[in-house]
């Protein structure tokens, strides 16, 4: 695994879905303000798309609001699978009866399996949360305003980005 937290390029949908973003359609996830830690699985309009669709315009400090509640609500998810993995794990290994099973089987059953894989991607996916998280905020005391920094992206999703840019940084 790589020790650099996560930087993709995100596509904006525009203000709405008949609209276009009109400033730039793709951005760097360090780059929004705030940043966007978590890819959202649905549609995402850029910040500036999302103060001009509404009739309200929400300030930029609801914005954060709103992605600091995204954080944490992801962040109190993955916790919770973890406390579930480790309790089914416990069951399975919390006696001396229920472990001389184990190893008298010689197999191990599959929820145990399961549960021992489960915790530990929930681990990655927090330790690739916070990683986010730290790299942001070191960029932002050290160097000023992270969406000027240009980092090679990689998704993994076998698409060519390599000619894609953010429409901030001007990155790929």
């Amino acid at each position: 695994g790589s020790s650099t937290p996560s930087n993709d390029i995100l596509l904006c949908d525009g203000p709405s879905p008949s609209i276009d973003c009109p400033h730039g359609e793709t951005f760097h996830q360090l780059c929004t303000a705030p940043p966007t830690f978590i890819i959202p699985r649905d549609s995402w309009s850029c910040p500036s798309c999302t103060l001009s669709s509404s009739p309200s315009s929400p300030k930029m400090s609801d914005l954060v609001k709103q992605s600091s509640s995204r954080f944490l609500k992801t962040l109190k998810s993955l916790l919770s699978q973890i406390r579930f993995s480790e309790t089914t794990i416990e069951a399975y290994t919390s006696t001396s009866k229920s472990v001389s099973l184990l190893l008298k089987n010689r197999r191990m059953p599959l929820e145990l399996l399961r549960a021992s894989t489960r915790l530990e991607k929930t681990k990655l996916k927090i330790r690739d949360l916070i990683l986010q998280l730290d790299s942001y905020i070191v960029s932002s005391s050290l160097n000023g305003d992270p969406r000027f920094q240009s980092d090679d992206v990689s998704d993994g999703s076998g698409v060519d980005t390599s000619d894609v840019v953010c429409a901030l940084c001007r990155g790929g």
